[in-house]
């Protein structure tokens, strides 16, 4: 975990074929909004891990981790 409790959160940005996944998502009641893959990574699991178990489970493929995009603080959400 992060300084003040929070969960590091990885985010997938699969390319293949020139095609960009992007799975949907809830963000309010009945809203429905275009992201890509992504969730808050277990204890003691590395964001490059995280986001290819969120892909996984969020859209059922078998990714692998090519490079790291960047980092970045996530201020105040869920």
């Amino acid at each position: 975990m992060r300084e003040g409790g929070q969960r590091p959160i990885a985010a997938a940005i699969v390319v293949h074929q020139g095609r960009v996944l992007m799975v949907r998502r809830r963000v309010n009641e009945g809203e429905l909004s275009w992201q890509f893959p992504a969730g808050g990574a277990e204890p003691g699991e590395s964001r490059e891990d995280a986001a290819v178990r969120e892909t996984q489970e969020e859209a059922g493929l078998d990714v692998v981790v090519v490079k790291l995009l960047g980092e970045r603080v996530h201020v105040g959400g869920g």
